[in-house]
């Protein structure tokens, strides 16, 4: 009897020290795969490299967070960096690495930077992005080294959100210009189809991200746009009615 229970305590120890190292590798590859998701594929995107500093996920629920997510600026501009994400909070749905869609509940981008720029260049920065993003194909990845695009996992995400979020541009008039961004939230990413791409599920991501950036930045150069035209004409109306009174005198 004592034996038996001694082999029961045994078996449930090493059972609670496989779960736990389980749990761990599970984690640990949830990690990898979300950091080779971005800093892999996401330069196939966006033509330009990707760097994350950390990526943490919890073994027991599959919330983490990634830090400091930078995606470069396309060549010919001042800028190293178009985007500066400092927190990417994540959850993801842990079971579901084992099937051949991942299902990311969660991703929220908080107070990222993104840097708006001309440069004497015919195009912003913004536009040679949004235009990779949206000629980019999964089979782009195939010139990746290392990456089997047979292999790629799918996936759904089930709630996107850019939140705090700033534009930031710089004017001759006015020097640093920084705007804040409406927050974004997008929903089911992917669902209707069972699962897309990781290219397309930062297609569908990064690229209302960017636009939302750029629509903002175009909004704040439009409205002052119209002050100067109006300030313009009010001067001119100015110096119309004054040269008719000098005029008049004469």
């Amino acid at each position: 009897m004592f034996t038996r229970l001694k082999v029961l305590i045994a078996i449930s120890f090493s059972s609670a020290i496989f779960l736990l190292v389980a749990l761990f590798l599970l984690s640990s590859n949830l990690g990898r795969v979300i950091r080779n998701g971005l800093v892999i594929l996401g330069p196939v995107v966006t033509r330009t490299a990707w760097s994350l500093e950390d990526v943490e996920i919890s073994p027991w629920g599959g919330e983490g967070h990634l830090t400091n997510l930078r995606i470069a600026n396309p060549p010919g501009y001042f800028r190293e960096n178009a985007v500066d994400a400092p927190l990417i909070e994540v959850d993801v749905e842990e079971i579901s690495y084992f099937d051949d869609v991942m299902v990311i509940e969660s991703f929220r981008i908080a107070d990222a930077q993104i840097r708006f720029e001309i440069a004497g260049q015919p195009r912003t920065n913004l536009q040679v992005l949004l235009e990779s993003l949206s000629s980019a194909v999964i089979e782009d990845a195939g010139e990746v080294e290392g990456i089997d695009t047979d292999k790629l996992r799918s996936v759904i995400i089930r709630r996107f959100e850019l939140v705090n979020a700033s534009v930031i541009g710089q004017s001759q008039l006015a020097g640093e210009l920084r705007l804040s961004v409406p927050a974004l939230v997008i929903e089911d990413v992917g669902a209707a189809e069972g699962g897309i791409s990781t290219v397309e599920a930062i297609q569908r991501t990064l690229g209302p991200s960017l636009e939302a950036a750029r629509q903002t930045m175009r909004g704040f150069a439009s409205q002052r746009g119209d002050e100067i035209q109006r300030r313009l004409q009010q001067r001119i109306e100015e110096l119309e009615a004054k040269s008719g009174v000098e005029s008049g005198e004469n």
